[in-house]
């Protein structure tokens, strides 16, 4: 005989032979898929509850509706936005579309509420054949480990500045004005396809290293962004010309602000700005298995000697103690080629390039 176990989640509930009132689970009639409408694939199902970090998922997004019943048209409902969009053609997008290519949704950190209704008829006539509703939070939290990381770059002196964070601030007048940043991918890739806020196809590099602004031979482009926010993304696709798999893609969200504030001193670097108190020898250079360094000046606790290679990676990184003036560093095992030499502290940095044999 029928019940009702007073459970919304389920059907046609009937009393079991042990007098348990069991039903049938609902299975949804509209479902909803997230996705990247940079590159028009979907990320993933969205269901109730989820969360959604945009610096993990990305920023351009947009929801799919997908349904099996005869719909001529579907009207989406967001928070209190009754007919937020109406869409009279599959695929059903939220945001919008044109044929499989969608708009761009670039949601704040809220929570929200999504229902899709259908009709059997265009512009939300006729018969309402089925609709469903879900709650979901977007975020913005900082994710460690990427695919993809990025190198901040002098692009006046062509030299490595640091790694960014996901989620990061970037002082120009820290950096000096004219900067760069490389995505540093995993060697399975033949091109990375930027994507910068709205622009969802900035630049293309078919070739390491892989900068946002372009490069020649390593002689980076400048990049002199204006105070603000920027969401960047890297994409590395198997082919050249960000065509073929998508094989990697990592987000970051870059905080852009000049602390200098007198808009004739921009033009500037900060090696003109700020007078040196450490100056650095290193030798000999050419080199066949080491390099010494001899630091002059009020070396600082905690900072830092760092190697990298043209492209950014770090070959050797050690920390120098404070007021130690000579370090031999070990390099025999490394390739030859043209290194980047860097010492680091709160206050200052110099960057020697450095030759092995």
């Amino acid at each position: 005989t029928s019940c009702d176990d007073e459970n919304a989640s389920t059907v046609n509930d009937v009393w079991t032979e042990n007098c348990l009132c069991i039903g049938e689970p609902v299975t949804s009639v509209i479902q909803f898929q997230l996705m990247d409408s940079d590159v028009n694939n979907p990320i993933r199902n969205l269901q109730n509850g989820d969360v959604v970090n945009v610096i993990q998922d990305g920023w351009n997004l947009n929801v799919n509706a997908l349904t099996d019943l005869p719909a001529e048209s579907i009207q989406f409902d967001l928070n209190e936005i009754q007919n937020y969009r109406t869409e009279n053609a599959a695929p059903y997008a939220m945001a919008g579309n044109n044929g499989s290519n969608f708009y761009n949704w670039n949601p704040t950190e809220s929570s929200y509420t999504l229902t899709a209704i259908a009709y059997s008829e265009n512009n939300r006539k006729g018969e309402v054949l089925g609709s469903e509703t879900i709650t979901f939070t977007i975020v913005y939290e900082e994710v460690e480990d990427q695919d993809i990381s990025f190198l901040l770059i002098d692009s006046h002196t062509d030299t490595p500045i640091r790694y960014l964070n996901s989620i990061d601030e970037i002082d120009l007048a820290e950096t000096g004005s004219f900067i760069n940043i490389v995505a540093e991918t995993p060697d399975t890739g033949e091109s990375v396809l930027f994507s910068l806020n709205d622009d969802s196809n900035f630049r293309t590099e078919n070739a390491a290293p892989y900068a946002l602004r372009g490069d020649k031979n390593g002689n980076y482009y400048d990049w002199t962004p204006d105070e603000g926010i920027y969401h960047l993304k890297a994409s590395l696709f198997d082919q050249n010309g960000g065509n073929g798999n998508l094989l990697y893609q990592s987000f970051m969200q870059l905080n852009i602000i000049d602390t200098r504030g007198d808009v004739e001193q921009r033009d500037k670097t900060i090696s003109n700005k700020i007078e040196e108190k450490v100056t650095m020898d290193v030798y000999p250079n050419p080199f066949d298995y080491e390099i010494k360094v001899e630091l002059e000046g009020q070396v600082q606790d905690g900072s830092m000697i760092i190697v990298m290679d043209m492209v950014g990676k770090v070959i050797y990184a050690q920390e120098v103690e404070e007021n130690q003036k000579i370090l031999t560093i070990p390099l025999q095992t490394i390739p030859s080629g043209v290194y980047f030499l860097n010492y680091s502290n709160k206050e200052e940095r110099i960057v020697k390039k450095i030759v092995k044999q």
